[in-house]
């Protein structure tokens, strides 16, 4: 019975289990990570949908790409080039002028001047709202989340930190931070604007992957959100040359220089936990009757206190 040794098993490679797998490989422990299908990427992916046409079979933007981790791992260094135009989006109207939302708030204020030169000026002053909230939504981005059960001094520095940022805040912008948060999207859009092309462009981004609807509570955080990442209301138009599969290859590159192994067609058929210990069942599927692997790995916050330190057995049955 051949083994090995094996600290941590990242199940799934795609685009959040290869960031992760990357970060233990960094940090001294390189994963081996389990993909079900014969193609890495999940849903960050570019594939020939008919002979010669490729294509984003999934995602097909890489607004939500997180630029601190494109920078730490260094992607662009194995290839990675993204396009970024000046619009970032473009709202089509079939009854009137369509509406340009551009990197250039001037150049949006301009493009609104057309529309409504109400909007004009109010989404200049909303787009100065955003930059406060920035300023205190930002850090909650990267921050790890505590653990609520066990709390670090760490964990209480993180809150002092973002309690003293919310205090910098006048009352008026302390306000409407605490107000916009819980507030449906379609609320928030229809306090600021009158023009229902504008209202539409940036509510679309507090629906966006979600199972929700503009007039559902709560909504506005992804608005709120997206206002941490770069101070905008709406999405960039960033795209990977190549098609989001490039930033996959580029992660998949990352990784296999570190050390991390990636086996494909290896489906997960369970997991067990037992004293503190996760086994971690999978079938290769390439097997015709395939061998069921094991990979004891220790669970963090039991008494299997040494997790990050002890290597643990493989057993391959």
């Amino acid at each position: 019975m051949p083994s090995e040794r094996q600290a941590v098993v990242v199940i799934g490679a795609g685009h959040n289990g290869l960031v992760a797998a990357c970060y233990l490989a960094r940090a001294g422990f390189p994963p081996l990570v389990l993909e079900r299908r014969a193609v890495v990427g999940g849903s960050t992916v570019t594939e020939e949908l008919m002979p010669g046409f490729r294509c984003p079979a999934v995602a097909h933007t890489a607004s939500s790409l997180f630029w601190r981790i494109a920078r730490e791992l260094q992607l662009e260094k194995r290839g990675l080039a993204m396009i970024s135009p000046e619009v970032r989006v473009l709202a089509l109207n079939p009854e009137g002028r369509s509406l340009h939302i551009c990197q250039d708030h001037g150049r949006t204020v301009g493009e609104l001047m057309r529309i409504s030169g109400h909007d004009a000026q109010k989404y200049a002053e909303f787009h100065r709202n955003l930059a406060q909230v920035r300023r205190v939504a930002a850090p909650l981005l990267s921050m790890t989340p505590p653990d609520m059960d066990h709390l670090k001094i760490g964990d209480y520095l993180n809150i002092g930190k973002l309690g003293l940022k919310f205090r910098d805040l006048d009352k008026k912008d302390a306000y409407r931070l605490l107000r916009w948060g819980p507030m449906a999207v379609a609320d928030l859009v229809s306090e600021w604007f009158e023009s229902g092309l504008l209202r539409a462009t940036i509510a679309a981004r507090g629906i966006f992957g979600a199972f929700a609807g503009p007039w559902s509570a709560g909504t506005s955080l992804g608005v709120l959100l997206q206002a941490a990442a770069d101070g905008y209301a709406v999405a960039p138009a960033l795209f990977a040359k190549g098609g989001a599969g490039a930033i996959t290859e580029a992660l998949v590159k990352v990784a296999t220089a570190t050390g991390v192994r990636i086996r494909k067609n290896a489906a997960v058929t369970g997991i067990r936990v037992k004293d503190g210990q996760a086994t971690v069942w999978y079938c290769p599927a390439e097997k015709r009757f395939p061998r069921l692997r094991s990979y004891p790995v220790p669970i963090p916050g039991t008494r299997s206190s040494s997790w990050w330190t002890r290597l643990l057995w493989i057993r391959t049955f």
